[in-house]
């Protein structure tokens, strides 16, 4: 589950990574490629690994990252159970984690996670607001305070979004 993003004309992808004897979804780390021509790739390399979190211990699985603030935030799913946020200074890191804890778990207030809490994507609007999205079989979502890595709102469910199962996406579409 890829992520793909566009900054200063360039095309980042940001994918979880299997270990080379992966028989599952068993990913350490996420790393980054980019193109300016969909031809030619440049590999970055490993932008944040488990092993840079003191919190996390397994599944690297689809991240999201978004530019906001002069910042590139990284956020990121972990142990099926929390929602991460890392930032760099550059599109292809390295990320570090300024919380040194999820920013989301299974207990944050209005979560509701079944059976995983996977799958985060922001959505900046035009005003600058910037929303979370995550989950499996319900969107969860909450607003982002300014700073990216906080939020002062309570999580809710999006209501009408029978049939999702997850890797939610959000974009604006005629207004």
């Amino acid at each position: 589950d890829p992520t793909a993003r566009v900054f200063n004309d360039t095309l980042y992808v940001y994918p979880s990574h299997d270990r080379d004897t992966a028989t599952w979804f068993t990913m350490d780390d996420w790393h980054v490629l980019s193109t300016t021509n969909l031809k030619d790739w440049t590999d970055h390399g490993i932008c944040l690994k488990l092993s840079d979190l003191k919190w996390a211990k397994k599944y690297a699985w689809a991240p999201d990252c978004v530019f906001k603030n002069g910042k590139y935030y990284f956020y990121y799913p972990t142990d099926k159970d929390f929602i991460g946020v890392a930032v760099g200074n550059t599109p292809y890191g390295p990320f570090t984690d300024p919380l040194e804890q999820p920013l989301i778990n299974r207990k944050t207030k209005g979560v509701v996670s079944n059976p995983d809490l996977i799958d985060p994507a922001v959505f900046i609007d035009d005003d600058g607001s910037a929303y979370l999205y995550f989950g499996q079989n319900d969107v969860n979502m909450v607003k982002l305070n300014d700073d990216m890595i906080s939020f002062s709102d309570t999580v809710r469910i999006l209501k009408g979004t029978d049939g999702f199962f997850e890797a939610v996406w959000m974009h604006k579409y005629k207004g």
